[in-house]
């Protein structure tokens, strides 16, 4: 399981499509090249307090990595800090948007 903070706007679009496009807050897949994500709590904390701590309603998607594979996604475990290759490593989709049936739950991030 790996997981991944959407904006609630973000989160209807993608239910609407079929597909999740965006990176992270701000940013689509398009114009990173990899969809964000988070491997423990530990770091959905992280991230939720450095890139969404002025916004209340956030949604935390938990993914089936599994289903990623299943549809031809690749997960790569990168570093944090791509100018520290030592730093911590988090989960990078990649080869598409995530699909929303590879989303198992949704719940406050």
């Amino acid at each position: 399981m790996m997981f991944h903070l959407a904006l609630p706007e973000d989160w209807a679009e993608a239910q609407a499509s079929g597909r999740y496009a965006m990176s992270t807050r701000g940013v689509t897949l398009a114009e990173q090249g990899f969809i964000h994500a988070s491997k423990n709590d530990e770091q959905v904390r992280r991230v939720r307090s450095l890139v969404f701590s002025d916004v209340e309603d956030v949604l935390l998607l938990h993914i089936d990595e599994q289903r990623l594979a299943d549809a031809g996604l690749v997960v790569r475990m990168e570093p944090g800090d791509p100018s520290d290759p030592n730093s911590e490593l988090y989960p990078h989709l990649y080869g598409g948007p995530l699909p929303v049936s590879a989303v198992v739950a949704v719940t406050a991030g």
